[in-house]
């Protein structure tokens, strides 16, 4: 009976791990697969970058006075945009009141009718 009772106290104590060590090693080796994509994913990039300063960045520093030559001509056009905006504002208050010491645009076209070509006479 003593023998039985150790047994079993003894069969207490023992602990099946093989299944909880399964799925740690399963777990440990998902880690490393994705690990190794990971080390794949950042050698490509680094792979990428490397082909970017080596090809790229010389071609864009041999076209920089282009560049430069492009972005005055854009600041230029930009400066004309702005101009004739202004000139235009400046027009249509001098046209605003044109109209208004003439009594509105049926006088002004009153006056320019005989000059228009375009005018249909229905």
């Amino acid at each position: 009976m003593i023998e039985e009772l150790a047994k079993d106290y003894a069969a207490y104590a023992k602990v099946d791990l093989t299944d909880q060590m399964k799925n740690v090693h399963d777990s440990i080796e998902d880690m490393m697969t994705r690990l190794e994509e990971f080390e794949s994913i950042i050698g490509m990039v680094q792979t990428e970058g490397a082909e970017c300063m080596s090809g790229h960045i010389p071609r864009l520093l041999s076209i920089r006075p282009e560049l430069r030559n492009l972005g005055k001509r854009i600041d230029a056009l930009n400066f004309f945009v702005a101009r004739a905006n202004a000139d235009l504002t400046a027009l249509e208050t001098a046209v605003d009141n044109a109209e208004a010491e003439l009594g509105g645009p049926e006088t002004i076209f009153g006056m320019l009718n005989p000059l228009s070509l375009f005018v249909s006479h229905s």
